[in-house]
């Protein structure tokens, strides 16, 4: 349902990060939100930020629809965690480098390599992580908070749990309520998801739209920070029109 725009005054933003990634990847669109979005459109936003628990505490988001508008943003794999229940009340969901099934293009490579990578991560996680690291900022350089040697803080356990996960899990695209609007981003030069996914999933639903940005890679929420809060402003902006 569209609403008013004299009637929407706040928004829920909930935040789902990807595999071996901290939430603070999510500190720069946040903070760009939080400073363009009331200017903008007259709405305030509440920011809900899920920790998947690499590298700390883990903290689920438990509390949801306060506001006027429910927005689900979503890197890669942190599209898979985000609960069906919200996923169905979503007025607007933005995935950024994402899929449904992660093996649904060039399926006999991908399984492959996420194999290699279960069986090399219990004993070289460091390893594992480095060559991870260099594929997610293609073409770009690793920043230095990703390049380390200390795997003391790293929860193993958790990480290869949800790489097996990443195996198997699949969404459909029917778990989406009709009047959710979907902005999907892919990056052309994405070493770790291929951008057929997107490209894929924008022809299979008619509510779906998106863009391949130029020399993107997967990090686009690090990377590409304005172009993806410029996304959010468009996807909103479309619920006045």
């Amino acid at each position: 349902m569209i609403r008013r725009k004299a009637s929407i005054r706040t928004a829920d933003f909930y935040f789902y990060h990807g595999w071996a990634l901290p939430p603070g990847v999510w500190n720069s669109v946040i903070n760009q939100v939080k400073r363009s979005l009331p200017e903008t459109t007259g709405i305030n936003p509440d920011f809900h930020i899920n920790n998947r628990g690499y590298f700390s505490d883990p903290s689920a988001i438990v509390r949801m629809r306060q506001g006027d508008l429910q927005i689900v943003v979503a890197h890669s794999l942190g599209l898979h965690f985000v609960p069906v229940s919200l996923l169905h009340k979503a007025d607007v969901l933005i995935s950024i480098s994402g899929f449904l099934d992660f093996h649904a293009i060039h399926p006999q490579l991908s399984k492959k390599v996420i194999q290699r990578m279960i069986n090399q991560f219990d004993k070289h996680p460091s390893e594992v992580l480095g060559e991870f690291y260099a594929n997610v900022f293609y073409p770009q350089p690793v920043p230095p908070n990703f390049q380390f040697e200390d795997v003391s803080n790293i929860r193993v356990a958790r990480l290869l749990e949800d790489l097996m996960f990443l195996n198997t899990n699949q969404l459909s695209d029917r778990i989406f309520s009709d009047s959710c609007q979907i902005y999907l981003f892919h990056g052309n030069q994405d070493h770790i998801v291929p951008a057929a996914h997107t490209q894929k999933w924008m022809m299979g639903m008619n509510q779906t739209l998106g863009r391949i940005i130029v020399d993107g890679g997967h990090a686009l929420p690090v990377t590409h920070c304005d172009e993806i809060v410029q996304g959010i402003n468009k996807a909103i902006q479309r619920i006045f029109d």
